[in-house]
């Protein structure tokens, strides 16, 4: 075609060449087409066999510059350094230790063990390694590992595991935490476990010490080893959620080999999820489908629901076992939130002795008509509502309809009766509302200033370990300031706190989202059922595994 160039086109040329682009290239001009009949099908693999190896060529020259382009930049502000004052001296320093900590995390995060270690060994000759830095090394010298089982200490040229560690006994001797981070993995590269209960009690980066342990495990095909490891991790911690890391690869290669291992694999994960403390994310539930995908020999169903009275399953009918807090620790809860109400030393709280007295009274009533519906066999649930959250900004009469048929959607989930906890003042119609469900308990007073979210907890405890509480306050503030374990407090709340939104935050309707009443649970007798919560309005949903 180049030599058709200021030339006359044949005849019907025109056709052929109008789904042609035209550019000048090395001196000729060049047609380059969409049609595959110009070229034979040789012609086509020859083409694409020159361009990939331009692409590779091309990638390999980009990662030469940004290197030569780092080693450049290195030894200019290494040399303005000399030339400088100290305190420009010291920023400059600072920004090189910032931008080569980024460059060895994108390492870490990209599963790029061999481009770090490189840039490591450069550090260390030009004598720039300091802390930050060096625990960064050690990391990218654990993730080697993880991603090999079969690699050797310092081949390749890269530092041995002897004189890394000799460099963080100097560097990082004064704090126990990260030494003993650094001792921990550096005796997992050398096989070395026998200290891993001490260490991993004192390590930092729990979830980052787990993949690379468990990956290095994996990679030798040490199944007891890995096991020990998920027993010794505490708080517990999902497998890797990063589809780059080596941990994550070696995992699901294993489940789709099949045997006796990746049976033991998967009973381990999910033992891992069950012990969660909270519901797996969106993120994991996503990876969760990955790995159940891989094994082939569960069925499982995303799209099921756990009834919250009955805590039956929707597919399988299994009903679950309830999540519950053992009475001495949910009375040890009632007395330290009791104890900041009546100090009333706290700044939200500056309650009187009348008050509590009211609340006291108050509770007894609700406790005598409880009575009376247990006695009618009648399965209810106490309810007490924070009702500053029922309304947004100042009560309007047109807002009436939508509280109304909320406590009637209440009632007929089980909570009654209902006690209404007011700081501010409400139409008559609303009153009237809140007496037919219940009680109100009226916290207006101009003397002194009393913060309801102390009375509406207190209220939810005297009225024992079925009550619920309603309010769209997480109640974060209140877990560090009381005498008790806070993950105490935050199961609490978690199992029983009923979130509510207003039709303006919704922009459509009033909505609330029922508490969940268990946790994740199962095992490969019964199946799993494993919680999940999509970030977007906390909604939540089960996870049905069927292992038999």
């Amino acid at each position: 075609m180049r030599y058709l160039a200021g030339h006359a086109l044949p005849l019907g040329c025109s056709i052929l060449c109008a789904n042609t682009r035209w550019s000048g290239t090395s001196g000729w001009l060049r047609c380059r087409t969409a049609n595959s009949f110009w070229r034979t099908p040789a012609e086509t693999k020859e083409m694409h066999n020159k361009t990939e190896e331009r692409r590779r060529e091309h990638t390999a020259q980009q990662q030469q510059q940004l290197q030569e382009n780092g080693e450049t930049k290195r030894k200019e502000i290494g040399q303005f350094g000399k030339e400088s004052t100290p305190t420009q001296s010291h920023h400059l320093q600072e920004r090189i230790v910032r931008d080569t900590h980024l460059q060895l995390v994108e390492y870490y995060k990209t599963n790029q063990p061999k481009q770090g270690l490189d840039l490591l060994n450069s550090l260390i000759g030009q004598g720039q390694l300091n802390r930050k830095l060096l625990l960064d090394g050690v990391k990218m010298l654990a993730l080697k590992f993880a991603g090999n089982g079969k690699c050797r200490d310092g081949d390749e040229g890269h530092i041995t595991v002897p004189v890394l560690r000799e460099m963080c006994a100097r560097e990082l001797g004064e704090n126990l935490h990260i030494v003993a981070t650094v001792e921990l993995l550096l005796d997992a590269c050398e096989r070395r476990w026998d200290r891993m209960s001490e260490l991993m009690a004192k390590a930092v980066f729990k979830t980052d010490c787990f993949n690379l342990l468990a990956g290095m495990a994996l990679a030798r095909h040490e199944l007891d080893t890995l096991v020990k490891v998920c027993q010794e991790m505490s708080p517990k911690v999902p497998f890797s959620q990063e589809s780059r890391h080596p941990f994550w690869a070696h995992f699901l290669n294993c489940l789709r080999g099949g045997g006796a291992d990746a049976e033991r694999l998967m009973k381990l994960y999910m033992d891992q999820l069950v012990m969660l403390d909270h519901p797996v994310d969106e993120h994991d539930a996503f990876h969760l489908k990955t790995a159940l995908e891989c094994y082939g020999k569960w069925k499982f169903e995303i799209g099921a629901r756990v009834n919250h009275r009955s805590l039956e399953c929707s597919h399988c009918s299994l009903k679950l076992v309830p999540s519950t807090i053992e009475p001495h620790k949910f009375n040890e809860l009632r007395g330290a939130l009791a104890k900041v109400l009546y100090d009333g030393a706290t700044k939200m709280n500056r309650a009187t002795s009348e008050q509590v007295l009211a609340l006291m009274k108050t509770i007894k009533e609700m406790k005598r008509k409880i009575s009376e519906q247990q006695q009618q066999s009648t399965s209810r649930r106490p309810l007490v509502v924070d009702a500053l959250n029922l309304v947004d900004g100042k009560p309007e009469q047109h807002q009436l309809g939508y509280v109304r048929s909320f406590f009637n959607s209440l009632e007929r989930n089980g909570f009654s009766p209902i006690l209404v906890v007011t700081r501010c003042t409400f139409p008559s119609e609303f009153i009237h509302c809140f007496r037919e469900k219940g009680h109100i308990f009226d916290l207006r007073s101009k003397s002194t200033k009393i913060h309801d979210d102390l009375f509406t907890l207190n209220a939810a405890l005297l009225l024992g370990p079925d009550a619920h509480l309603m309010s769209n306050d997480g109640f974060r503030d209140y877990a560090p300031a009381l005498a008790v374990d806070p993950s105490l407090f935050s199961r609490w709340v978690k199992t029983r706190l009923v979130r509510f939104w207003t039709p303006k935050m919704t922009k459509k309707e009033s909505e609330y989202l029922l508490p969940n009443a268990w946790h994740s649970q199962g095992d490969p007798s019964n199946g799993y059922h494993i919680l999940a919560e999509r970030r977007q309005r906390s909604r939540q949903f089960v996870y049905c595994i069927r292992t038999n």
